[in-house]
């Protein structure tokens, strides 16, 4: 079974499901245990639209994943996705794993402190075809700047705007959060209640102009 926060599977070999919107969400995972992720979407899907949505977790292994084609027509914009320091998840990937996904749009995004092979999003060849990303704000904590990997190489964002990608987007830059009260309360896998918030803070170690998702409420 899957441990994910959508799960969204069409008919294996051909396009059985359209018009995905998923916008509008708070999405936490204290994933600890293991999950694939908090959006995971799997062959045979068209027409999928993932925006204006936060997403805060710790480990896993992506928090919007395409695992598996067919798939055509993807847009992620306008989502925020962060992680706590340590553990190795990407914000966004997407695999084909031998069938296609093509025309997939990453842009206006902000993808924070990932630090796993290609650490903020990553693309395999099967999902390359018609990919565009722009308009993003990358964070990586690879301590080899690599901040995306694309059919099999990982780049850090020089490299990978030499081939035409993210022009206009940064690296590691202040993307502001303004400190604010907790959005929602969660009880995580180890049975503490948690707030959870962005926010620029040097607590618990994390550098100023960071940010932290959650603490302990005792």
């Amino acid at each position: 079974p899957h441990n994910d926060g959508i799960f969204i599977w069409g008919p294996n070999t051909k396009i059985g499901v359209t018009n995905v919107e998923i916008y509008n969400n708070d999405f936490y995972g204290d994933f600890r245990n293991g999950v694939s992720g908090h959006v995971y979407l799997s062959e045979g899907i068209s027409n999928i639209s993932v925006y204006n949505n936060v997403f805060a977790s710790t480990l896993g292994v992506s928090q919007v994943g395409l695992m598996g084609g067919p798939m055509d027509n993807v847009k992620i914009y306008n989502n925020v996705f962060g992680k706590t320091i340590g553990g190795h998840m990407w914000g966004f990937t997407a695999q084909g794993n031998g069938d296609p996904i093509t025309n997939i749009k990453l842009k206006n995004n902000i993808i924070y402190l990932f630090e796993h092979y290609g650490s903020c999003f990553s693309i395999t060849p099967d999902a390359s075809t018609g990919f565009e990303s722009d308009y993003n704000l990358l964070h990586t904590a690879n301590p080899n700047g690599n901040a995306v990997g694309y059919n099999g190489v990982t780049y850090n964002l020089e490299q990978w705007q030499t081939l035409g990608f993210d022009n206009h987007s940064v690296v590691k830059k202040d993307p502001l959060f303004v400190n604010a009260p907790a959005f929602m309360s969660v009880v995580a896998m180890d049975g503490n209640t948690t707030r959870l918030y962005y926010r620029s803070s040097s607590e618990w170690g994390v550098p100023t102009n960071n940010f932290t998702i959650g603490d302990h409420i005792e």
